[in-house]
């Protein structure tokens, strides 16, 4: 036997096996292969007589080397480490070792891609947090750990690892940041190969407002205590502060002969005296207001004060 091992290495030859990461071709460590034989037999370690199943795990040099062989071999990428993506067409390679000889195979994988969801307001470069997204494939299944569902932190954004190259991803917003305005329009990108990291960008414009200014219709003096009733264009009534304060729709003039309604969502409403102010006459006509989103309207009315028989 100790005849063996240098006739066994000076008269068999060798093969090397190289994997890279193909972007920065850096060497890839932890990735298993299995080696056979043409016939499918199992190739044993270098010692030839300890047997490995045909399996074998590139080093920290990405390498695996394999002595005393002949022969044709075949490699195939057994399995790969976390962040990358096993190049199918590229898998098994088949190689002849002869004599005194030392092939070289080198693999890649590809890393896989990261996306970014950014969330501005409209028009700035100032971060959303809160924006809710539901991220899902072409097939439209969910993505992620938290069935499909991606909320932006304080710098407006949410990353999304570990995606295949190649893959369509759809992303839709479902629930705009307080204050602003849904941008219910869903966006895809396909991750592009050679890429490590792509971008989507989604803006929303703030919410509008509407202000009420109550004047007397012969002084211009503002008049307090007159109310109004305020709906949307199908009835529903408004509230204050995007809905989080209750008014049933009924707002009054505070002293300034003023009031104001926040975070109103873009639409048609309708503005409608249902009480004057003491001494005053009634103006019952509805009014008709459009609120576009980052819009502040503002409306003024007027009442005649009751005329008086001395």
């Amino acid at each position: 036997m100790i005849g063996f091992f240098p006739y066994r290495y000076l008269h068999k030859g060798s093969l090397l096996i190289k994997k890279l990461d193909s972007l920065t071709q850096s060497p890839l460590s932890g990735v298993m292969f299995r080696i056979t034989t043409a016939t499918g037999e199992y190739v044993p370690n270098n010692d030839g007589r300890t047997s490995s199943n045909g399996f074998f795990t590139t080093d920290s040099a990405g390498e695996i080397l394999l002595t005393g062989v002949t022969g044709t071999l075949v490699v195939t990428e057994f399995s790969t480490i976390s962040g990358y993506v096993i190049d199918e067409a590229t898998r098994s390679q088949t190689v002849v070792v002869s004599s005194d000889d030392t092939q070289t195979l080198v693999f890649y994988n590809e890393p896989m891609t990261t996306l970014t969801v950014q969330k501005y307001a409209t028009g700035t470069t100032t971060p959303l947090k809160g924006a809710r997204f539901f991220v899902s494939d072409s097939h439209g299944l969910p993505l992620g750990n938290s069935n499909g569902m991606f909320v932006t932190d304080e710098n407006g954004r949410f990353v999304i690892s570990d995606l295949i190259p190649g893959l369509s991803v759809t992303v839709k917003e479902t629930e705009a940041p307080e204050g602003y305005v849904l941008d219910s329009t869903p966006q895809t990108i396909r991750m592009r190969s050679g890429i490590s990291a792509q971008t989507l960008t989604f803006y929303n414009a703030p919410k509008g407002s509407i202000s009420v200014r109550k004047l007397d219709a012969v002084t211009e003096q503002p008049l307090a205590g007159a109310e109004f009733k305020v709906t949307s264009a199908n009835g529903v009534p408004l509230d204050n502060d995007g809905g989080k304060i209750s008014t049933n729709g009924i707002y009054r003039t505070d002293d300034n002969g003023q009031f104001l309604i926040t975070k109103v969502q873009p639409g048609i409403y309708t503005l409608t005296e249902t009480k004057a102010p003491d001494g005053y006459i009634l103006d019952a006509t509805p009014l008709t207001i459009t609120v576009n989103a980052d819009d502040a309207q503002t409306i003024t009315v007027k009442n005649r004060p009751k005329q008086t028989l001395t």
